[in-house]
């Protein structure tokens, strides 16, 4: 069954493992975008706060433990519909939003500017774009079309080179991007969906937890990954 492809495209009727497949050129698009939007520099930052929901704030988790022994200032994660109260003038707020229209994301923002934090949008266009262009403030337009949950690549990438862009973070990781993205193309060409069953390990894997509640555990960096597999 793993195997019929017209099965799977009756029942992936979103092409997910479509998109999915296309993470790598994520990663590079995102890369693209980055170099062509204007940031800035910025001489006084004592925190940052990544502000989302669903991909966005899972993007959030990833950049916030990857950078945990990277940067010299706290990334905080936040999801709710306002800014912690000391956020203030020297906080970075990163406003992340796929669609550009979630609500949570859109209040944090204006709650920001009243704040004066420095801020940084990123999303396929929708109300933040708005409001970034009538604020004045740096935006970086992601490619539209996918299901958010699918933008993951897109979310996670666009924050890491703004942060890395604005000079927060001064580590070199062109290095490790051009790794991550030979890994990750290696990966999918054994996994594929045309990939048969007795070749491929994803679908090898799905007929073992078939019938079963698997149990995702995760350490350190990796805690968000799992939390991205459960919430699939």
């Amino acid at each position: 069954m793993l195997d019929d492809l017209k099965l799977i495209s009756k029942i992936d009727k979103s092409n997910i493992l479509d998109i999915v497949e296309k993470f790598p050129e994520q990663i590079k698009t995102s890369f693209a975008v980055e170099k062509s939007s204007i940031l800035g520099s910025y001489l006084k930052i004592d925190n940052i706060i990544i502000s989302g929901m669903g991909a966005s704030s899972i993007s959030g988790d990833i950049v916030q433990s990857l950078f945990l022994d990277r940067v010299d200032i706290p990334i905080f994660v936040n999801r709710q519909y306002y800014l912690p109260k000391w956020a203030n003038k020297n906080t970075l707020l990163i406003s992340q939003s796929y669609s550009g229209n979630t609500e949570e994301t859109l209040n944090t923002f204006k709650n920001g500017y009243q704040k004066r934090c420095k801020i940084i949008g990123i999303s396929s266009g929708g109300k933040l774009k708005e409001l970034c262009e009538k604020s004045g403030i740096p935006f970086i337009k992601i490619p539209s079309g996918i299901p958010p949950r699918t933008a993951t690549g897109y979310m996670l990438f666009s924050a890491i080179f703004a942060i890395k862009k604005i000079g927060v973070l001064k580590n070199d990781m062109e290095s490790e991007i051009e790794e991550t993205v030979s890994i990750i193309n290696d990966l999918k060409n054994h996994i594929k969906k045309v990939i048969p069953e007795k070749e491929n390990i994803s679908k090898q894997l799905a007929q073992k937890i078939l019938n079963t509640i698997p149990q995702i555990y995760g350490f350190e960096f990796y805690i968000p990954i799992a939390k991205r597999w459960c919430t699939l």
